[in-house]
Order: C-alpha cells, then structure tokens, then sequence
C-alpha cells in the first residue's frame, strides 16, 4: 500500500507566485508557504513556533547598538548606556532622531541629525576640533559636524548627510577635507555601509559600491538600480564561506524595496528574497539584526 505524504516541510515563504500555484512536491511533501506569521523554517524545511520575547523596560526606545563595547540607545529622548543586566544610565539629552553610530577601537562614535559625540567607558564625550598635526599642508580642514549617517572604513570616519558623503583623515578623525574627501550622489543619503573593499551606499534612488583607498582612487558604480530601506542593515556580518558562497570575508546585509540584500566584501550585492517575497513599495526606514544566520528585520513608512 503506497501514501503520498501530505506535508514534511517547507522551503520557506513565498509571496511572489499565487498561493493556487505554489510549488508542491508529492513525493517529498515539501511545499512553499503562502502566509507565515511568527514561525522560522530550519535548513531542513521544518517549521518552528518562533521563540516569545519578554519586555525588560519601558518606555519608547530606539536606535540601540553593541559592537563589543558599551551597549547605547535612545530613550525617550536620552542617549542611554545599558548594562548586562537591562538597566541603564542616560548620559546625554535632546536626541530628536534616529542615531547612528560607528564602533572605532574601544570608542563609539555617533552621531545624528542633532546631534553628534563620543562614548567611551560608559560616559560621553565631546567629538570637537583638534589641532591639526602633521606634514605641512595648505589643506583646509573642517571639524566634525552632526550628519544622519557614519561609519568607519579604512582608519577614516566616514558622514553622511543630505546628499554627499565625506571622509575624515586617516587616523584623523577630526579633520575633514571636504574638498578633496567628498563624495557627492544622486539623492538623500540613505546608508553607509563597510565591507574589506569598500562601501555600499544607498540612496533614496539607488545603491552603490565605493572602492578606493585613497580619495583620488575612489570609484563609484551602482550595484542596485532600487534604494535601501534606511537604518535596515544588520550591524553584524555573515562569513561568506559559511553560507555557500567562494569568495571569502563578511558580507553586509539590508533590507531594501525589492528585498533582503547580501553586500559581498569585494562589492557584488545579491537580492536574496526577490524572487520570494514582495516587499511594501511605501516603507522606506526600519531596522535589522542578524541572530545566528536569520536576518531579522523591520519595515516602517
């Protein structure tokens, strides 16, 4: 007597295709998903309850970052240092928007469009001018500025705001050329992003990839005719080698309007969900984090 098993698992979601023709193996009783709220699918097609969660505190919270040293976020207002154990000490006020932050050494660096700073050891302090020192120049430099975006890249500090991004000097996180270190793009800036070759930056219109060691090397070229969705990518990497891929090092990932993006680190970006998932044409902000190898992430309008 012979059986067709009716369901041992899935390959995952899929909103692309209509739900009446949806892929379905009857020898192996694998099939797509149509529909799925809180549940996570294993490498073997086995579909899990996605675990709870617990609310360790109150209040409206936002634009948290750890990257090895002091865990930050954004308190009703307070840029706020936060312990192992979930309390947390406010160090700064007047936040008005989303903050992004740049780990550098022990030190980050944030900043936003109100606002910009330092904290190192659970304190804050202020990101202002230094003198300059090194080999006489004629250069000019401007000091640090509150921007909606940074990162860190090539022993510079990297800002962006409105349309441009610019480069601080190497070491010399202070001093920035805006002559020479500015690059200037399509539209509003959306994100910044740092792999071993270079950065992927996004756009309200479109997503580049910025190679180049030194200001008269850099090269732009778009990787992705579709924006980012902004503050989405995951500040944790994925090793390539761990997920299939050959060439080597950490990869970015972020959310965009087509879907889940993969940056490579020499600057190919692969759309991992497109052929899956239609994504809200009108969300344009969210956040993500990467826990284990899901990319977990949200969309906002």
């Amino acid at each position: 007597m012979s059986f067709t098993p009716i369901f041992r698992g899935s390959t995952g979601l899929n909103t692309v295709i209509d739900p009446l023709r949806l892929p379905y193996d009857p020898e192996t009783g694998i099939l797509s998903l149509a529909a799925a709220t809180n549940v996570v699918v294993d490498d073997s097609g086995m579909i899990k309850r996605r675990k709870g969660y617990t609310r360790v505190q109150e209040g409206s919270w936002h634009s948290l970052f750890y990257d090895g040293s002091d865990c930050v976020g954004v308190k009703d207002g307070d840029l706020c240092v936060i312990a192992e154990d979930m309390s947390y000490t406010s160090i700064r006020s007047g936040f008005s928007s989303r903050v992004s932050y740049a780990q550098v050494n022990d030190s980050i660096y944030y900043t936003s469009p109100d606002l910009f700073g330092i904290v190192k050891d659970g304190i804050h302090i202020s990101w202002e001018a230094q003198e300059y020192v090194g080999p006489d120049t004629d250069r000019e430099f401007a000091p640090p500025f509150p921007a909606n975006h940074i990162a860190f890249h090539l022993s510079r500090i990297w800002l962006a705001l409105s349309n441009f991004v610019v480069a601080s000097e190497p070491f010399g996180w202070s001093w920035f050329d805006l002559h020479r270190s500015t690059i200037l793009l399509d539209s509003y800036v959306r994100m910044i992003k740092p792999v071993k070759d270079g950065l992927y930056i996004s756009t309200d219109k479109k997503t580049y990839f910025l190679s180049g060691s030194q200001p008269e090397e850099f090269s732009l070229r778009m990787v992705a005719d579709y924006p980012a969705i902004e503050f989405s990518a995951a500040q944790q990497y994925v090793e390539a080698l761990e997920i299939g891929m050959d060439d080597p090092g950490l990869c970015a990932l972020w959310a965009s309007e087509k879907g889940v993006c993969l940056g490579t680190p020499s600057g190919t970006a692969i759309n991992l969900t497109r052929d899956r998932v239609v994504y809200p044409d009108e969300g344009t902000r969210g956040a993500g984090l990467l826990a284990d190898y899901n990319f977990i992430h949200t969309i906002n309008e």
